[in-house]
């Protein structure tokens, strides 16, 4: 999925399937979904990987930009997640990459909005994990 269609274009290119759209709206990341599990009839791979969050000193980062960085590392992992899980756990399989940050290591204070919500990210793996196991076993979780 790609804002500005180039992604869109260059996969209609390579004889693939892309959506022009945002990772923020659900509506778009359903077409998406719905369009790979109509044209190849399963999703096997969801690979979530941010942008960039609002940059500055931390003591200056405003609580709507805070809830902006929610929206770019956070959200974006829950709500593709929360879509593919369930046909994932039908198929009996499938697999969740998140790439939530450049610095995975250690902070960088230039994006701290990046840092502090790479580990709700990986909280959000795990609960599209636990999404799927609980799906594939019939357990309700």
């Amino acid at each position: 999925m790609s804002s500005s269609g180039k992604g869109q274009a260059l996969v209609a290119e390579l004889g693939g399937f892309g959506v022009t759209g945002s990772n923020h709206s659900p509506g778009d990341l359903g077409r998406l979904v719905d369009g790979a599990r109509g044209r190849w009839g399963r999703v096997d791979v969801l690979l979530n990987s941010a942008g960039h969050g609002p940059k500055g000193d931390m003591p200056d980062i405003t609580d709507d930009q805070w809830h902006a960085g929610m929206e770019i590392y956070l959200l974006n992992v829950i709500r593709p997640t929360r879509l593919v899980t369930p046909i994932m756990a039908a198929q009996g399989d499938g697999a969740i990459t998140n790439i939530l940050t450049f610095a995975a290591f250690e902070p960088d204070p230039a994006f701290p909005t990046s840092s502090i919500f790479q580990i709700l990210g990986y909280a959000a793996t795990g609960f599209g994990w636990s999404s799927a196991t609980c799906g594939r076993t019939g357990r309700s979780c």
